[in-house]
């Protein structure tokens, strides 16, 4: 059992330093993680909204806030076959959603499905860690996320995917009652989280697979793609002026998220 009086002093850490404890970042990931897979199998990789939902509800266990984003991705995907390596993500008709926590965290753990995603059209697909970055303003130039809206709403047009959505937020709430009743605190392991710059760094030095051959890509100096370029500029220009941020997201009327 892990206890109350060390529970209470994470949170008390968190709050003093601004920043989410490394134990209490592996908690709150392995309980939403697991119960992804276990809830939504080989599906998990199209399920960001319901993984950041559910991260919402765990992290607010210990009082920590934070919002969803909806916006545009991009990283370096890499494959076991030599050749293959791209900028990839979401961007343009698609969109991405994730969690950005009261301590400015970016927090993404369904990201680390992307092999898996259905519009992959290959098989031998590498995983990047799954992401609890530190500082949403220092990025690595191997990966972007590109806001557009914070989401307020969340609307299934289908009934039965907001019900889905309730029982997986439950299923993650109970899993982690069950880890704090039955573990104990070394017990507590997930990784990598990918967390800084730095991080980043070790990750490599240790031989990551992601890394090492993301970071080989971008040693080759190859520009993001058109879109992810512009809606760069865009952003910077948009917080220089001071002005609001203007929305790129898909007019399509299945999205299920918005800012309202």
């Amino acid at each position: 059992m892990i206890k109350p009086a060390f529970l209470k002093a994470q949170v008390a850490k968190a709050k003093t330093r601004r920043r989410t404890p490394p134990f209490l970042r592996r908690l709150v990931a392995k309980a939403v993680d697991a119960t992804a897979r276990e809830h939504y199998g080989e599906a998990y990789s199209t399920k960001c909204l319901q993984a950041a939902k559910a991260l919402q509800a765990a992290l607010d266990r210990f009082g920590i806030g934070g919002r969803l984003w909806m916006g545009a991705f991009c990283s370096v995907e890499v494959y076991a076959a030599a050749g293959h390596d791209t900028w990839g993500g979401f961007w343009g008709a698609e969109h991405h959603v994730w969690f950005v926590t009261s301590f400015n965290e970016l927090v993404d753990l369904s990201i680390a499905q992307l092999p898996r995603h259905p519009r992959q059209k290959r098989a031998d697909g590498i995983a990047m860690p799954a992401i609890w970055w530190n500082d949403m303003g220092a990025p690595l130039t191997v990966f972007r996320y590109l806001p557009d809206a914070i989401v307020r709403t969340i609307r299934f047009p289908d009934q039965a995917d907001m019900d889905d959505l309730a029982a997986f937020e439950a299923a993650v709430l109970d899993r982690l009652d069950t880890m704090l009743s039955t573990m104990d605190v070394a017990e507590v392991t997930f990784g990598p989280l990918l967390e800084s710059s730095d991080h980043a760094q070790q990750l490599h030095e240790q031989g990551h697979p992601w890394l090492n051959r993301a970071i080989r890509f971008q040693d080759l100096k190859i520009p993001f793609p058109p879109w992810i370029t512009l809606r760069i500029r865009e952003i910077r220009e948009a917080h220089e002026a001071g002005r609001p941020l203007p929305s790129r997201l898909s007019s399509d009327p299945t999205l299920v998220a918005r800012d309202e």
